[in-house]
This record gives C-alpha cells, structure tokens and sequence, in this order.
C-alpha cells in the first residue's frame, strides 16, 4: 500500500543539500537593455560575478548569436568567458521584450557599483519560520531552538536561479491548484479520480499541497512562505486518491515532454522490516522517464526514502531503491539525523523534516481554507494564517526540497543529464553530524 511519507504517520541519512551552483555569473532583479540611440550597448542592471555583484553594467555588443520569442526560461544573465558569450535571460528593446538572447562580447564601457554578493531574504512574511531556509535559531513548539546554520544554504544561490522555466510534478494525495501561493499550471494537472485532467485536490489533499509549497511556493510576493525554487511552475497528479495501483507507473511518466521533474514524497508501509519490491510497469515507466524525458537527458525523480527507522531499511523499498531515483533522507533542525529517516545504501543526499510538529517541523502551503492541517482549532495552527501550516514533517518534507535544488541546477545548466544532477547533489553536498559513528566511506571514496 502507497503511504505518504509524513511521519504524523512515522532512513542512517548520509548527507544535507548545499545548493552551490555551477554557474559563475547571474543576474538578479533589474533589466537588461538595448537602446536604438546607443546600438553598440547593451546595459545590464545587475550582474553577479562570483562572489560578487555589480550594478549598471555597460558592455559592447559583438554580435546576436540566437533568441527566442517565449520566456523568460531563466531569472539570471550568464557569461561564458571560454567562448566570450553572454546569454541574457530577458532583454527589453522598447515595449518588447526577447527571452534567451545569445550575443558575443565585445568589450566592457563601464560599471556602475560592485559589492559582496549578498544571500537573498524574501519578504514573504513566513519566511522567518522556515529554518531549513535560513537557520538562525528559531525556536519551535518544543524542545532546543534550531542550530544555527543548518539549512539548505540557498541565499547566494537565490542570486543565480530560482526555477523559471522548470516545471515539477508533484504526485501525491493531491494539489490544491487555486492556492494563492502556488504557481499551478492551467489546465495541466490529472485527477486519478475521473483518470482525465482535471482539479486533484480535495479538502483532505493537505500533503501534497505542502510538498508542492516546500518545492515552489512563490517567493518575493510578500504572501506567505518561500519555495526552494520559488519561481518553477507545478502541476499535481493525485495518484494517491485512486484506487489501482496500476496508475503508478502513469503517473511518474505523464506529460513527460513538459515536466522536469517528478517529486514523489509516498512508499511501502513503514515500521514492518519488511521488502517491498517495485513491480515491473513501474520501473519499466522510470527507466522511460530517464532515457525520453528532458528530450533524452532525463526527468528527475526524487523519492522519500521513508519514515520507518528504526526498524525499517531504505533499500529494502523497491522503488525508493531504483537506479532511477534519487532517495532523499530527513535532517532535524540541529542537523541530526530525524528519528524516524530510514538508514539504507541507496540513500542520496537528505534535506529537512525536522522531527514531529511538538517540536519542530516544516513551515510550508497547506490546503485553502479552514480545512487541512491548519484548522484553526489546535495550539499549533498558525493563527491568522489558514493557508499555510507548520507541521510539515518526513522524509515526505525533505524529497521536495531537493527537486526544488535540482530545478535551480537545471535553470543553470539545462544539459545537464539526470545522472549529472545525481552527481552534483552528491558531490556539493556537505557531511552533516560528523560526530556521528555510523560514517563509513563507500567504494565510489
């Protein structure tokens, strides 16, 4: 039976996200333009160079290479210096705009400023809840305040990407599509239900409107909370509500051509130390998504690597142990290990779920309304704030983070394949709890 991997229901996980890019340079806010009065010019507000940032850039402009006439597909100019290229996200010519513009380099004019590159704060107002954002201390409803630090370390990279031009699916319990903090996709999202496209939510779709806020909650919109790619769209695919497993193996390869990613925060039953193999529709459709999808460079599936610790293992789930997938393990808020975060060989990287919402869990998007986690009638509801719920625990909370992380290294680099991201994730990834004596170096060093 398909469970969702929050532990208000209950894997050693190895590693914690560190979001640093690949990029060298990126734009952050302000416009870039060309003006017909100095055509030799292109002026770009601000460029990000390492670590720094610098404002009212003027560069001469060699020659336009390509463009496209849609986007924007990225939030960030980027400059090759090996090929002397600059790609600017969105230049403005007028009243038009063109997405994606190629152009050589042919010299520097002028700079307006320069300054230290700077982590982005949001100013959605829940954002100073969200520790496994940015860590300062916050205390919860119980227990130490967080330790400091231990978040996904994700300002500066904010600088760089933030999601645009990727699009998620979140396959789970459902998808509140209306939400006011959500960017859903019209008309894109699949109701297992009738088995057509439709509306997956329901006023018991709480989970997966919480892992599709954790992935991509709008960010900077002063409402609510902030998504680790706070610019992807989403779409919603409520496989849990149906009543065949059959659709299983539908729902991780739908809509292939347009989706990036595929999060999935649900599994075997926990606590039961018992396999549970994958059957072969299923892995018959991963192995389609990673050799079709992203136009053969491969979807991206990250997976809950479960919430049955101490007596459940990882691996012993045949479809949090595909080659496939990336398992993502849970972190409490002192960078330790969450209780209940399976141990297992195929466990990836981890991210946040902190540990049960006594203490302190996720603050994320839930279900519209006076329904949902956030009801209004218990002493963890956050008063004021119907839509949003800090409860949000598991490996369930942590797997969307981490396709949020993947969507900000595909706006980067959109080659890159899926086997690149898995080697990314792995290699920029920090050792969390190094105290801890169940590390043990692997074959791969």
């Amino acid at each position: 039976m398909r469970r969702p991997r929050s532990t208000s229901l209950r894997r050693p996980a190895r590693l914690a996200l560190a979001t640093a890019l690949l990029a060298a340079c990126g734009l952050a806010g302000a416009a870039t333009t060309w003006s017909p009065d100095r055509p030799t010019e292109v002026r770009i507000g601000s460029l990000v160079v390492g670590d720094n940032k610098y404002d009212n850039v003027v560069v001469t402009l060699g020659g336009v290479l390509g463009f496209s006439a849609t986007g924007p597909n990225r939030s960030y100019d980027s400059f090759n210096p090996s090929n002397g290229q600059l790609t600017i996200a969105t230049l403005t010519v007028g009243s038009q705009s063109f997405y994606d513009v190629v152009i050589t380099l042919g010299g520097l004019v002028s700079v307006g400023g320069g300054a230290p590159l700077a982590a982005l704060v949001p100013n959605d107002p829940l954002f100073s809840r969200q520790w496994h954002l940015k860590n300062t201390g916050q205390s919860g409803a119980g227990g130490p305040a967080a330790l400091a630090g231990e978040d996904l370390n994700i300002g500066k990279a904010w600088q760089l990407a933030t999601g645009t031009g990727i699009q998620i699916a979140v396959i789970d319990d459902g998808l509140d599509i209306f939400h006011e903090d959500l960017r859903v996709v019209a008309g894109k999202s699949w109701d297992y239900r009738t088995n057509a496209y439709g509306d997956p939510s329901s006023s018991t779709s709480s989970h997966g409107t919480s892992c599709g806020g954790l992935a991509a909650a709008i960010g900077n919109n002063n409402l609510g909370v902030t998504g680790v790619a706070f610019n992807a769209r989403l779409v919603g695919y409520n496989l849990l509500a149906a009543t065949t497993g059959a659709f299983g193996a539908d729902a991780v390869t739908k809509d292939l051509a347009s989706n990036h990613i595929y999060t999935n925060s649900y599994g075997a039953a926990d606590s039961n130390g018992l396999l549970a193999p994958a059957d072969e529709l299923w892995r018959d459709a991963i192995r389609t998504g990673i050799t079709s999808g992203r136009g053969g460079k491969g979807a991206i599936y990250t997976w809950a690597a479960g919430n049955g610790a101490p007596e459940d293992r990882s691996d012993y789930d045949g479809q949090a142990n595909f080659q496939g997938v990336l398992a993502i393990g849970a972190l409490n808020d002192q960078g330790k290990r969450s209780s209940y975060s399976e141990p297992g060989s195929n466990v990836l990287v981890t991210a946040y779920g902190g540990e049960f919402c006594s203490t302190q869990t996720t603050t994320t998007t839930d279900v519209s309304g006076a329904t949902g986690y956030n009801d209004g009638n218990k002493p963890e509801d956050i008063t004021g704030s119907p839509n949003y719920t800090r409860c949000m625990n598991g490996t369930s909370a942590a797997t969307p983070q981490a396709a949020g992380v993947a969507a900000l290294l595909l706006e980067t680099n959109p080659a890159l394949t899926w086997r690149d991201v898995r080697a990314i994730l792995a290699r920029t990834a920090r050792k969390t709890d190094p105290a801890n004596t169940g590390w043990a170096t692997n074959g791969g060093g």
